[in-house]
C-alpha cells in the first residue's frame, strides 16, 4: 500500500504510517501537532488511560516507568526464558503425541 496509506474500518478511516522517514517526522519533529484522535477513543475503554491512549503528559510519566523493562540485557534474559519453555512445552507435547 505504500508508506503511508489511508485504511478504512467501518465508518472511520485512519491514516498508516510505515514509512520510517516519515513516521520520524510525525513522532519526533512534530509529535505535537498530531493527536491520537479516534485510537485513543477505541483504546481507553479497554485500556483506560494507559501507555497509548495517554495525554502527552501522563505518557512521559508512565514511558519513563517502562523504559527499564525494554533494556536489551533484560529482553535477551527474557527472550532465553521463553526459549527454554518453548523447548520444554515442546518435549511434553511430542512426547503426548507419541
Amino acid at each position: 500500500y505504500g508508506g503511508i496509506y489511508k485504511l478504512a474500518f467501518g465508518p472511520k478511516a485512519f491514516i498508516v504510517v510505515s514509512d520510517p522517514v516519515a513516521a520520524k517526522e510525525i513522532l519526533r519533529v512534530r509529535a505535537t501537532s498530531f493527536d491520537k484522535g479516534i485510537l485513543a477513543e477505541i483504546l481507553e475503554p479497554i485500556m483506560g488511560t494507559g501507555l497509548i491512549p495517554a495525554d502527552l503528559e501522563m505518557w512521559k510519566v508512565r514511558r519513563r516507568a517502562i523504559v527499564p523493562g525494554f533494556h536489551n540485557a533484560w529482553l535477551q534474559c527474557m527472550a532465553d526464558m521463553f526459549a527454554d519453555c518453548s523447548n520444554i512445552l515442546s518435549d511434553k507435547l511430542g512426547k503426548a503425541a507419541d
